[in-house]
């Protein structure tokens, strides 16, 4: 799209040159304050199109961003504004454009369309531009009228003024609230067949866009892929490395996905809302209690929680093994598993997961993991406990081949396991917290922690609940990080000081995160919606 497609303003002034005077009546109007939000936008894409991306220009909104972060964080962003605006005005030098005075004052809001291309692979380009405030842009297109060398040719398509330019083969039509701009001359009339009344993505969506960005006080960004599959086997055409055909099928599973982010008090909000094809078989989803969650202490690090991993593997195996990849090297496994554990894979270890489970970091200073600064926990929940209790003699008796020691100690009258290396310490212990939850902890202090029943647990955390208030109580787990204590020990850790990876940029950035939340609820009986919540360290005054 040339100049076009790396900036927008100089198509307006290309419709200046082009049209003369004639751009004053698309411009004059009442300022529009309408027309700059995702479903606005959509509304004038074709419903063929293969994904957009949406931002939003509201200042106010972005602004918020400033409220949180490090002093070095705010200067990093700050560092990476001033370049992306600079790269803007050195594309616009010819043009004579300041982003800042000339563009931002109309620019409402930018969406990406992606559509289907007939004769290449590669898909079509649209953009959808909002204009918020038609004023500024008709002062705006006064000076680029007086700035700019003319190699536009006006056209009109059903009443719509066609801008198209010559030297670059690009293309701009001007609608009441909105320009398009594309390199297609097809994909333009399209997009105007669309805005007077052809089928649209906004319509196509049957309210996901809105949905997405709902409850959002500062909605920012969405995208949307409207035909999921059909998305990604665009893509693997024009790839050098196409993704096998069995894989691609696996994606029928899903119909589209809609992300929206947002700004608020405590951070960014992000919302998923995946919708499935009802004719295919389903997940099952089940509302978990969360009950396990009170086993971890205020101060874990990390969690991951859920239920069902023996019904969960089952389903994924029936439909991966239609990959013939994945179905050799799955079977790999199985055999090299039972080769030198004795397991099986399917029953002795997965097939009795079937309650909640959880998996959390929990930070220590003791034990073999001292040096490290935490160590793991496990916990499992079944209703087949004979079957566990064989699988975990089987692992007892398998790591006293491998130069383990076994001892056997009561903590709190509850009986724990533990494997020991010779004069270090205690590498992992498992046991039984009641009659159906099982533990295993990587870490010496780990199983007392468990076992001792922690005075404030997770759930009383104030990081957890501003991470997790937001979220629906009926969901199928957590995901949850302490980035605030996590990067404290990251920094003190001596092999990743070592490594370089923790750079100072690095760790501003981990500095100004304070926790990350996220789960998953179902909204009907084939739409899933992932939450995600990132809470940021407040601004440093």
């Amino acid at each position: 799209m040339a100049k076009w497609k790396l900036i927008v303003p100089a198509l307006l002034g290309g419709s200046v040159v082009a049209g003369g005077t004639a751009a004053y009546f698309y411009f004059k109007g009442i300022p529009a304050q309408v027309g700059i939000d995702p479903s606005a936008s959509a509304a004038i894409v074709p419903d063929e199109a293969l994904m957009t991306g949406f931002v939003s220009g509201d200042d106010q909104a972005w602004s918020k961003l400033k409220k949180f972060g490090t002093p070095e964080a705010q200067a990093l962003f700050s560092k990476g504004y001033e370049e992306f605006i600079g790269s803007l005005e050195k594309s616009a030098t010819d043009q004579k454009i300041d982003v800042e005075k000339d563009v931002r004052p109309w620019l409402g809001s930018i969406m990406v369309a992606l559509m289907p291309s007939e004769k290449e692979a590669e898909p079509q380009s649209l953009l959808v531009v909002g204009i918020k405030d038609k004023l500024a842009a008709l002062k705006f297109a006064n000076k680029m009228k007086e700035n700019a060398e003319s190699t536009i040719e006006e056209e009109e398509y059903k009443g719509i003024k066609v801008l198209a330019d010559t030297k670059s083969s690009s293309f701009l039509g001007v609608l009441e609230n909105h320009l398009l701009i594309t390199n297609d001359r097809k994909t333009l009339e399209l997009a105007i067949d669309t805005s007077k009344g052809d089928p649209s993505l906004a319509t196509q969506s049957k309210g996901a866009m809105a949905d997405a960005l709902k409850d959002f006080n500062n909605p920012v960004a969405q995208v949307y892929i409207p035909n999921y599959s059909a998305f990604f086997k665009q893509f693997s055409a024009a790839s050098a490395s196409p993704v096998p055909p069995q894989v691609l099928d696996q994606l029928d599973q899903i119909e589209s996905v809609v992300v929206g982010m947002g700004i608020d008090d405590q951070g960014l909000q992000m919302r998923a809302i995946t919708a499935m094809n009802p004719e295919t078989k389903q997940w099952n989803y089940k509302p978990i209690p969360g009950k396990v969650i009170a086993e971890f202490p205020e101060n874990t690090l990390a969690l991951v929680s859920g239920s069902g991993i023996s019904e969960s593997w089952a389903t994924s195996v029936e439909q991966l093994n239609k990959v013939p990849e994945f179905k050799q090297g799955l079977d790999q496994t199985r055999q090299q598993l039972r080769q030198f554990t004795q397991l099986d894979l399917d029953k002795d270890l997965l097939g009795w997961m079937d309650g909640e489970f959880a998996l959390g970091l929990i930070p220590s200073k003791e034990g073999l993991l001292a040096d490290v600064g935490f160590g793991g926990a496990l916990l499992l929940e079944t209703s087949d406990r004979n079957t566990a209790e064989k699988t975990f003699g089987k692992l007892d008796t398998l790591a006293t081949k491998n130069l383990l020691q076994l001892k056997q100690r009561d903590i709190d009258s509850t009986s724990v396991t533990e494997w020991q290396i010779p004069v270090q310490g205690t590498l992992v212990s498992h046991g039984w917290l009641d009659q159906d939850t099982s533990f295993m902890a990587l870490g010496g202090p780990m199983a007392d922690i468990l076992v001792s029943e922690p005075e404030r647990t997770l759930g009383s955390s104030k990081v957890f609940q501003e991470a997790t208030a937001s979220f629906p109580k009926e969901n199928s787990g957590y995901f949850y990080l302490n980035m605030e204590q996590a990067s404290g020990i990251l920094a003190s850790n001596p092999l990743i000081a070592q490594s370089g990876w923790l750079t100072p940029e690095t760790q501003a950035i981990l500095k100004s995160i304070r926790a990350v939340g996220a789960t998953t609820s179902q909204m009907d009986n084939s739409t899933l919606k992932t939450d995600i919540v990132m809470t940021l360290q407040p601004a440093s005054k």
